[in-house]
């Protein structure tokens, strides 16, 4: 699935894996800034720290979190004794073949994984949209089944079913452009997490975020003038201005040379997708793709993809192009609405900025800021004053 970028001619692997993998969701499981953030909660909270990890990791973790739980609730029988394993926690997540411990080394494993694809693909529709499936408690469908946009009658369901085992089946609820498609987004974008006083008591819960909901009560939900889903803008169907078309799910595929115990071309003939959903997955943080290209080898990042080789260019490469090009070109805008300069010689602008997302800006946990990069400048281009401006580090200036 590769795509020769127009301008500069270069390889890019467009592939859902591909994309998928140099996203934040695709880095989940190993992002230093989360890893940071829960250290500091289960700090300040130590009483609490079983708590703070299992919830947590309902999204963060989810694959290993999900996978330990409905392995310990098949194991244990009959009712009332069932129970849904152990909270899952920070020290399984860390666990490693041959560690020492390794009854949790697989599942340690799935949640280094991040938020893969099967996770997504799983979720059936009981109670989606509702509170009951935020905080990543969403409901996932029966093990053998995957589910997708796609109608059934053109799907080939045999490279799956010999694979894995898996059967993929069309559900209307993954409908790109659908209100219905961004209340699977709204399970781990909406996060309810228990109220703690200053002495480690918890008070009852609030949202700690509500970018789905935001997008509930803006201009871009259904029926609004502005409407899009959430997919429109996280999972574009076009390149550049180029609409995409591909056939996917490629592992097996009639144009593949014979060989042995091959199937029928009948079962392995592709439809091609002329909507074409790119797994970008993506926001704003160039931050953490900028951690992973600094230290793929401590956080466990495989820079060149071993299926497409050093021709194409990086996946966290494509990522970050992306992300700079939504934070320029599709997020917000900025004018000066008045200029004054009084007699005394002072200067008093009003700016004005347009938000063109469909939620706050920014969005998501409570530390992310916004701030305008303000310079008045002389004729010759010299600085006179200055706000907003940022050092080698990042870190705001006056």
């Amino acid at each position: 699935m590769m795509y020769q970028d127009p301008e500069s001619g270069e390889l890019i692997n467009l592939s859902p894996y591909g994309e998928w993998s140099a996203s934040p969701m695709g880095l989940a499981g190993r992002d230093p800034i989360f890893f940071s953030q829960l250290q500091s909660e289960t700090n300040n909270l130590p009483e609490l720290t079983t708590c703070i990890e299992n919830t947590c990791f309902h999204c963060h973790g989810v694959l290993g979190q999900d996978t330990e739980g409905c392995e310990d609730f098949f194991a244990v029988a009959p009712p009332p004794q069932v129970t849904f394993g152990k909270p899952f926690a920070l020290d399984m997540v860390t666990q490693w073949p041959n560690s020492g411990n390794n009854e949790y080394q697989k599942y340690g494993a799935l949640a280094r994984d991040g938020i893969s694809c099967t996770v997504c693909h799983h979720i059936s529709d009981v109670e989606l949209g509702n509170d009951a499936t935020f905080t990543g408690n969403f409901v996932t469908g029966p093990a053998d089944e995957v589910y997708g946009p796609y109608p059934n009658d053109t799907i080939v369901p045999k490279p799956m079913e010999n694979a894995m085992g898996i059967k993929p089946e069309f559900r209307d609820y993954f409908i790109g452009g659908d209100s219905f498609s961004s209340d699977t987004c709204g399970s781990c974008h909406n996060i309810l997490l228990p109220k703690v006083t200053n002495e480690g008591v918890i008070v009852g819960a609030s949202y700690e975020q509500t970018t789905h909901l935001e997008w509930v009560n803006s201009d871009f939900a259904p029926g609004g003038p502005e409407f899009q889903s959430c997919a429109d803008c996280h999972m574009q169907t076009h390149y550049k201005g180029q609409d995409l078309s591909f056939e996917i799910a490629n592992i097996e595929s009639n144009e593949f040379a014979p060989t042995t115990n091959r199937l029928p071309d009948e079962d392995i003939t592709l439809t091609k997708r002329d909507t074409y959903a790119r797994h970008a997955l993506h926001g704003l943080n160039v931050f953490i793709n900028q951690m992973f290209q600094q230290f793929p080898v401590l956080l466990g990042f495989r820079q060149i993809d071993y299926m497409t080789g050093s021709s194409v260019t990086p996946q966290l490469i494509t990522g970050e192009r992306s992300m700079v090009n939504m934070a320029k070109n599709e997020t917000a805008s900025i004018n000066i609405q008045d200029l004054e300069i009084t007699p005394e010689g002072q200067l008093y602008v009003k700016l004005k900025v347009i938000n063109h997302v469909g939620h706050f800006l920014p969005s998501g946990v409570g530390f992310r800021r916004v701030f305008i990069e303000f310079l008045v400048r002389d004729v010759d281009g010299n600085v006179l004053w200055a706000s907003g401006r940022t050092n080698e580090l990042g870190a705001i200036l006056k």
